[in-house]
């Protein structure tokens, strides 16, 4: 993967969820959903809390403070199965 956008986008197409890590902003937490947009340098991401319940608009995370991403693994499998499809969101970004 050339980059964290390519890498992200990528994912997008393969995996219902992706966890994303910034651990020089806050080392003790991940952000899980679906990747919604990359655009300008930040990946807007639907997110899935820890009880499957989808959030109603999607979060921008600067592309640059992201330090790790997960996908495919057995918690955001189980949080997807759990949840289902996400609501169509109320802001759209590509």
């Amino acid at each position: 993967m050339a980059n964290i956008k390519d890498l992200l986008l990528s994912a997008r197409e393969a995996f219902p969820l992706v966890t994303i890590h910034r651990e020089q902003v806050d080392p003790d937490v991940c952000w899980i959903g679906r990747v919604h947009g990359v655009n300008r340098g930040r990946v807007s991401l639907l997110e899935i809390g820890p009880d499957a319940a989808w959030g109603d608009t999607p979060e921008e995370y600067r592309i640059r403070e992201i330090t790790c991403v997960n996908f495919g693994g057995d918690y955001e499998n189980a949080l997807y199965l759990v949840g289902g499809e996400p609501p169509v969101p109320s802001v759209s970004r590509s």
